[in-house]
């Protein structure tokens, strides 16, 4: 079975994490998510700490992964939604 990594203190891959977020907004996904076993020598647990920019840079997240999500998207449909094309 493969070990699943942690991120900002949750059991479970940073891409599950994210399609799970994309699927409770109703962002179709169309990839399937394939969990892999770890590689020999694979760091298994990542936990983001921002502790310390709290302290040095007195930094306060704004809003959750899940409100940035919801942003980013919503911006992305207005900017193409005005002809804008790359």
């Amino acid at each position: 079975m493969a070990k699943k990594t942690l991120i900002t203190g949750c059991s479970g891959t940073i891409g599950t994490q994210l399609c799970n977020i994309f699927r409770q907004q109703n962002i179709p996904i169309d990839v399937p998510i394939d969990i892999k076993d770890s590689r020999i020598g694979e760091i298994d647990h990542y936990i983001g700490d921002i502790s310390k920019a709290k302290k040095l840079l007195n930094y306060s997240p704004q809003f959750s992964i899940e409100k940035g999500i919801d942003l980013s998207i919503q911006w992305y449909k207005n900017y193409f939604s005005n002809g804008i094309s790359y």
